[in-house]
């Protein structure tokens, strides 16, 4: 991949980390109560929902994906690393399982005009076991890409090492503590 592009698709790629991590953490406050997470909501969304914040994350989330499916397309093999495969494979599956979610809750706000907290949003998606699965399984796969992600592109740096039980911690962390939230 030339140097541009891998370096676009890391910019999009961190974009798409920040607004995960504070997602999954605002999930998390769900052990505490839906008010707790609707507070944290309101104050992300104030960056999130603006134009900026749009326009960068919307276009890192299509950006990174165009760059994943030309970068594939360019390969003169599907040969490649286990660990490659899956964060592809992984990647590959996060948009059609997304699409769903941000209608419901984006395009609603958006389009519709209507304000989507927490306990609204939790109680629609667990009224169909089928849609609480897919988004639970949505947030696993998102975070393991994540995490392929970051790991092969920090494993190169000199301290990496020494931060790599505190990255696994967090890594560890985070997803249980946002799926326990939403499961509370």
């Amino acid at each position: 991949m030339p140097g541009f592009e891998r370096r676009l698709r890391l910019a999009t790629g961190l974009v798409i980390a920040a607004y995960v991590t504070g997602h999954f953490l605002n999930h998390a406050l769900g052990i505490v109560s839906p008010e707790a997470m609707d507070a944290l909501r309101r104050l992300l969304a104030a960056w999130w929902r603006s134009l900026p914040g749009t326009v960068l994350l919307y276009g890192s989330l299509l950006t990174h994906f165009a760059l994943a499916l030309a970068s594939l397309g360019r390969r003169r093999t599907l040969r490649m690393p286990a660990w490659e495969a899956w964060q592809l494979a992984l990647g590959l599956c996060v948009l059609p399982l997304l699409v769903y979610h941000v209608i419901g809750t984006r395009f609603a706000w958006q389009l519709l005009d209507r304000e989507v907290n927490y306990l609204r949003i939790v109680a629609a998606i667990w009224s169909d076991p089928w849609q609480a699965a897919k988004q639970m399984t949505l947030l696993v796969i998102v975070w393991l890409h994540l995490c392929f992600g970051l790991h092969f592109w920090l494993r190169p740096k000199p301290w990496y090492p020494r931060a790599q039980p505190g990255l696994f911690a967090a890594a560890v962390l985070v997803p249980a503590m946002a799926l326990a939230g939403f499961v509370s």
